[in-house]
């Protein structure tokens, strides 16, 4: 998608009747989570009438939203068929067609949907959803003495004219196409169910820790969980039951000691092949959707990262506060500008001035290494190097603070023994 859209249409496909609100919440919450799901519905509230024009920045400013989140957002609509885009180059245009959610049935009776469903919530969330919208009922004992249908009607009609005025397209319940992630309250409950806590003992910080720590590694709720076992204090007070810098060693010896062959199975499934022409949402979401040690071993062709690049990705998540999706950009850009090669001063300076200069997420970690446009091919970029410094690019000597000068990534040779904090 071009990041020079100026105006979008949207438009309805189906009914989007009052049930539709229900379906949302119900089903398909679990899934898409509330971001998507507060968009579908600002769409749905938007679409009063069938069609809708406006300005593109407009509407993302509307959803106070910021770029990012938005982009994101808008993806899970698409990915899940609730939502349709459209561009048309010609007058820099998009058009958004909102289509109905599954009815319970239809939801249910796609094994996708439903999987979905259940391993984003619950099997207890599923069997309550199920008796919520079941149509059973029972007539045991009953017998049925209605009129059926000739009693009060008789049906004379020329088929011919039938079949010449049955060709208009009207408005129905639309088919969506369904076009082919760490759980908070999976792992809340693993450690419920077997280290005598409650959901109350555990802070909102812990369990945020914990999810950073098992997201940076690419360790599922149960092996994240498992660690903890042995990092849990009972005494503590609440925020403090869980030895969040214990978690983090832990988590460095168990991914250096797993199994990296059946690791590198799993990513397999999920290929990190990046470039300038990518849609920027796309790259969003593979940044985003990766951990940074399954996205830096997939540049590496499979080959587990050796410590001392995991101990830059810890110190990038705890020291710099980064999310995944910021380390995934900041580490593929150092890789593309530095020959590969990753150095843990050169990209600490890196990251000390994204922060000055207002990095807050992923999208603005790109756009401020790669300039605003930073998915279109021939963008301004960023090289933290003298000799390739770019004379336009957002970062410049002038606007590093005094005593940066130009980071040239020779300057900062990584002493081995620094970082390594098993």
């Amino acid at each position: 998608m071009s990041s020079e859209v100026k105006n979008y249409i949207l438009k309805k496909r189906g009914l989007l009747s009052s049930d539709t609100l229900y379906f949302i919440m119900d089903l398909y919450l679990p899934i898409i989570g509330h971001d998507a799901s507060f968009l579908y519905l600002f769409f749905m509230n938007q679409i009063q009438k069938n069609e809708v024009k406006g300005d593109y920045e407009s509407l993302i400013s509307k959803t106070l939203f910021s770029k990012q989140d938005f982009l994101l957002a808008k993806q899970n609509l698409e990915s899940i068929g609730l939502l349709n885009t459209y561009e048309k180059s010609e007058d820099q245009s998009l058009l958004f067609i909102l289509n109905d959610p599954e009815t319970p049935k239809n939801f249910f009776n796609n094994l996708l949907l439903k999987g979905l469903f259940i391993s984003s919530s619950s099997e207890e969330s599923y069997k309550e959803v199920l008796k919520r919208y079941s149509a059973e009922i029972t007539t045991k004992g009953y017998k049925d003495v209605g009129a059926t249908f000739n009693d009060s009607y008789q049906l004379e009609f020329d088929y011919e004219k039938v079949e010449e005025n049955g060709k208009v397209e009207l408005k129905g319940r639309s088919k969506n196409a369904l076009k082919d992630n760490f759980s908070e309250v999976k792992l809340i409950n693993y450690l419920c169910k077997n280290y005598q806590l409650t959901p109350i003992c555990l802070s909102d910080e812990e369990v945020k820790n914990i999810h950073r720590v098992a997201s940076l590694h690419g360790i599922d709720e149960l092996s994240v969980g498992q660690l903890c076992g042995s990092c849990i204090n009972l005494l503590n007070k609440v925020g403090s039951k869980i030895d969040i810098e214990k978690l983090r060693k832990l988590a460095q010896i168990y991914v250096k000691n797993f199994d990296v062959s059946q690791m590198n199975k799993k990513t397999k499934k999920k290929e990190t092949l990046i470039n300038s022409e990518s849609d920027v949402a796309k790259r969003l979401n593979i940044y985003e959707s990766t951990s940074p040690i399954m996205f830096l071993r997939n540049k590496q062709n499979g080959i587990e990262p050796v410590a001392s690049d995991k101990a830059i990705l810890d110190m990038l998540a705890f020291e710099m506060s980064f999310s995944d999706g910021m380390i995934n950009a900041l580490i593929d850009y150092v890789l593309r500008v530095n020959n590969g090669e990753l150095n843990k001063n050169y990209i600490s300076k890196i990251a000390s001035t994204l922060i000055r200069k207002g990095a807050y997420d992923t999208l603005s970690v790109l756009e401020i290494l790669e300039g605003k446009n930073a998915h279109n091919s021939g963008s301004a970029k960023v090289n933290f190097n003298k000799s390739t410094l770019s004379s336009n690019a957002n970062l410049t000597p002038s606007t590093l603070d005094e005593d940066d000068d130009v980071i040239d990534a020779s300057k900062y040779d990584d002493d081995e023994g620094d970082y390594d904090i098993i």
